[in-house]
């Protein structure tokens, strides 16, 4: 059977997790890429739901810097991953809010490193920045309206005004 199941209320277990003892760009890139993000049927929409939250989860979860998917009996969406990060609940579990540039080189080194949208109107959206990669813009992983591994902020978030939140 498939490690990685389709019933995304299920926590999954990767064959490829990474401690903060490991952390490198292409331990990153690896543990990302284990998830084959566009083609799984985990991630795929269903109308027009998403699961950009099973996936952050699923990902920080193999990095040993889990962003939950539950807290306290309640399924988190994107907005309430980022109230999660932004408070003493993220802080106290290693995450933490910077800027722009910052997040940048965190995720360039390997760090755990996510970008989240607050949609006043519905759930948001939240991704895995993946650093430049040897790329003038940085890249980012997500599943969404559009999975992909490979992708822009621009790509994944559109003009959006986006908060960073890197592990340490």
């Amino acid at each position: 059977m498939d490690w990685l199941s389709a019933m995304q209320w299920q926590p999954c277990t990767a064959p490829l997790t990474c401690g903060s003892s490991q952390r490198s760009p292409a331990m990153l890139d690896e543990v990302v890429a284990q998830f084959r993000v566009k083609e799984k049927t985990r991630y795929t929409p269903v109308g027009k739901a998403t699961w950009c939250n099973i996936f952050v989860n699923d990902v920080t979860r193999a990095l040993a810097c889990e962003v939950p998917h539950w807290w306290l009996g309640k399924e988190l969406t994107a907005n309430d991953m980022l109230k999660w990060l932004g408070d003493e609940r993220g802080l106290r579990h290693g995450w933490r809010s910077c800027n722009t540039e910052d997040a940048i080189a965190r995720a360039s080194l390997g760090f755990p490193t996510v970008v989240v949208w607050a949609n006043p109107n519905g759930p948001g959206h939240i991704a895995i920045l993946k650093g430049l990669q040897d790329r003038p813009v940085p890249l980012i992983a997500q599943a969404g309206a559009t999975n992909f591994e490979r992708g822009t902020v621009l790509e994944g978030f559109g003009p959006r005004q986006v908060l960073f939140f890197p592990h340490d």
